[in-house]
């Protein structure tokens, strides 16, 4: 058994031991009340602008009719140089222009000039030609961030704007998606111009054929006028040979 100590005993050691005695209870510090950050009025966000440039105004009403449910603030204008004088105007952040714009610049021409303007500016080209030399000087010269072939996917087209303003905001370099994208593109536009140089070919040569068969054609009715005239001649001689008999 443990030996018990009597109290008087360990008064007289409290200067041995290591904590008071008797004991006392701990005194825990004042708890500190957690302040709560004031909150505080947002601005809203200013919407993010869109250059829309093409020289067909059903084009320019289509793509405003597509992004309407957007909160985007749309831009348009029909020309690389009207373009231009609304970025002189107007923030933007992204722009989608036509590559062949019959009344001005192309399009990569265009994105070339509103680069030095603006450096942040994001492009995205949207066109019916899908000519892989167009799409090089796309993505090479002007440095657009896509290139959309019309008729254009309303989803696609609203994903890659999207896209293109968060580009824009973080200012991040070109992806690996995006790297696929041009590549794939660049295979559809060759594998096109293979198509097409097919179709060519064959035009070609169900052309030449065609005249073929027409110079045979005209041989051929030169031959049935030359035997018509010749059976002509023939049955005249004959009618008279006839005719001379008969009156014998």
């Amino acid at each position: 058994m443990r030996e018990r100590f009597p109290s008087q005993a360990l008064r007289g050691k409290e200067a041995d031991l290591p904590f008071e005695y008797p004991f006392k209870a701990r005194k825990e510090p004042p708890m500190m009340e957690e302040s709560l950050p004031t909150p505080t009025s947002t601005a809203a966000l200013p919407k993010s602008s869109i250059l829309i440039v093409d020289d067909e105004p059903g084009v320019l009403r289509q793509i405003e009719r597509d992004l309407a449910v957007e909160d985007f603030h749309i831009l348009t204008a029909n020309s690389g140089e009207e373009a231009l004088n609304v970025l002189q105007a107007q923030e933007v952040q992204v722009i989608v222009t036509d590559q062949k714009m019959g009344n001005g610049m192309l399009g990569t021409a265009f994105l070339t000039e509103a680069r030095k303007l603006k450096p942040q500016l994001v492009g995205i080209v949207l066109s019916a030609y899908c000519e892989a030399k167009y799409v090089l000087q796309a993505l090479n010269e002007a440095r657009a961030f896509f290139y959309l072939l019309k008729p254009w996917n309303k989803n696609e087209l609203i994903d890659c704007l999207n896209r293109a303003l968060q580009l824009s905001r973080s200012g991040s370099l070109e992806s690996a998606e995006q790297r696929l994208h041009h590549l794939s593109l660049l295979e559809r536009c060759h594998s096109s111009e293979r198509n097409l140089k097919y179709t060519q070919d064959m035009l070609t040569q169900a052309l030449h054929q065609l005249y073929q068969s027409e110079a045979d054609l005209r041989e051929a009715a030169r031959a049935l006028h030359t035997f018509s005239d010749v059976s002509e001649q023939l049955f005249g001689q004959l009618n008279r040979k006839l005719r001379e008999r008969a009156e014998v």
